[in-house]
């Protein structure tokens, strides 16, 4: 096996292991290039940070699921996507509103 394959292979078994150490490697490793990618998708900084720990918080749930047919990161890649797809359909199911126009009348109007 080659050493890099045997790194990764250790790191996700750390992983399903639910090692702490290892999920704060992933972490620190791929948040800046996760941020990135939910940039594209999110040009609010929280809506792109709220995708990228909704991401994480998915790969933590779903560790045991991993069966190494790639690379954590490509798969930790595609979770972000998904992420980032769930949130815009969703958006668009509900579109946001204006809190102004939800607010009382007399409110609006500063009496």
């Amino acid at each position: 096996m080659l050493p890099e394959l045997r790194i990764e292979s250790e790191f996700v078994a750390s992983l399903k292991r639910r090692d702490a150490h290892a999920f704060e490697e992933l972490v620190r490793e791929s948040c800046g290039i996760l941020l990135v990618v939910a940039k594209r998708f999110f040009p609010n900084e929280a809506d792109a940070h709220d995708a990228v720990q909704e991401a994480f918080l998915n790969a933590y749930r779903a560790i045991e699921l991993f069966d190494g047919g790639s690379k954590v990161s490509t798969w930790l890649h595609r979770i972000l996507i998904n992420v980032c797809l769930s949130k815009i359909r969703s958006r668009s199911r509900r579109p946001e509103k204006n809190i102004e126009a939800m607010l009382p009348q007399f409110l609006r109007d500063g009496h």
